[in-house]
């Protein structure tokens, strides 16, 4: 809905936004939402479209207060990673200010915010510092990135500036997460090129000496010893 949504326009006011979203909520859910639709359904449907439509009611008025503007949704970006090999990604949500600066939201729907805000919080945001990285290679400046939870209706932003205090989670340096993931990277490289093969499905013993050099991140996979 969102990206639709600024795909037909990119300068909404906040309740022609919410309106305008509740229509596509309805047209879009044959194609991406049918379970809503079965018979008995009725009030999670609602529920959903509600959520919604206020969720980018409060977006966009976040943006008008922030003073920035859209600059674009999903946007693509590929840079030059090493040799032979590039790294791309799709920005979800970019925002400018007057000075041409962007801002990089993720949107989210998730049943809470928890282990989003602890991300940011313990500096494990690797996606967001991805976005950063990428959108400075394209030789922009970046001022931050941030999660906009739409089910929550919350914005989890790496940065006092430019949205209010409310919504800065301090924790996160985007450029220093990206650092310690690269090297990590580049040691993880190193490791294979010489034929070893780090187990990470294990825990590590006491001895080891080559420990784990990857950000420790928490899996989505919680069926099994090995995750």
């Amino acid at each position: 809905v969102v990206e639709k949504l600024f795909e037909q326009r990119k300068n909404w006011l906040p309740e022609e936004a919410a309106t305008e979203a509740a229509k596509m909520f309805d047209s879009l859910a044959i194609q991406t939402a049918a379970p809503l639709l079965r018979p008995g359904y009725a009030v999670e449907y609602e529920r959903a479209k509600a959520r919604v439509s206020d969720s980018i009611r409060l977006l966009i008025q976040m943006i008008s207060d922030a003073g920035l503007t859209v600059r674009g949704v999903e946007e693509e970006v590929v840079v030059t990673f090493a040799p032979g090999q590039d790294f791309g990604g799709y920005l979800d949500l970019v925002l400018e200010d007057a000075k041409g600066r962007s801002v990089i939201l993720d949107l989210k729907w998730s049943a809470r915010d928890k282990y989003r805000r602890e991300e940011v919080q313990e500096g494990r945001a690797l996606q967001l510092a991805a976005y950063t990285w990428l959108e400075e290679q394209a030789g922009r400046t970046s001022l931050g990135a941030g999660y906009f939870m739409l089910r929550q209706q919350s914005l989890l932003f790496t940065d006092p500036y430019p949205f209010s205090a409310a919504q800065h989670v301090p924790g996160s340096d985007l450029k220093q997460t990206w650092v310690e993931l690269r090297t990590a990277y580049d040691r993880r490289m190193e490791q294979l090129e010489r034929g070893d093969v780090l187990v990470r499905g294990i825990p590590a013993e006491t001895d080891d000496t080559d420990i784990d050099p990857m950000p420790q991140i928490e899996p989505g996979c919680r069926f099994c010893d090995y995750r």
